[in-house]
């Protein structure tokens, strides 16, 4: 019978197909954890999802988030930063991030899938500039 480990290391694999941000994801055990790095001015998102929940936080910096309920058209815009708290996004919520720093801004999310699922994602514009 095999040992278990005593300790697991997990190493983030890295998405820099996007001038806008890179994304560096895991999937530990069911959950799925992606830190964005996300550029000077920069909006990412612009998507919701039709099944994933998604929680997140800002770890470095500062960026503006603002949500929609797509079924109900409900708006919620937050200036988020390390001291803000976590936000819940859940199914069917449409979401834009946009870093309003002039250096790199740092996101945390916690998902249920992956966050690049093509089956999952659907464009939704929040927001341009």
């Amino acid at each position: 019978m095999e040992d278990e480990p005593f300790v697991t290391t997990y190493r983030f694999h890295k998405d820099d197909t996007k001038k806008t941000r890179v994304l560096e994801s895991v999937r530990v055990g069911g959950v799925y954890i992606t830190r964005m790095i996300i550029h000077p001015k920069a909006i990412v998102g612009n998507v919701y999802f039709k099944q994933t929940n998604m929680v997140f936080f800002a770890q470095v910096g500062q960026v503006h988030a603002t949500f929609v309920q797509i079924n109900g058209g409900q708006e919620k815009t937050f200036q988020l930063d390390p001291e803000s708290g976590i936000i819940h996004i859940p199914p069917n919520v449409a979401f834009a991030i946009k870093n309003t720093q002039e250096t790199d801004s740092v996101v945390v999310s916690f998902s249920d899938q992956p966050l690049h699922d093509r089956d999952d994602d659907v464009s939704y514009e929040v927001f341009t500039s």
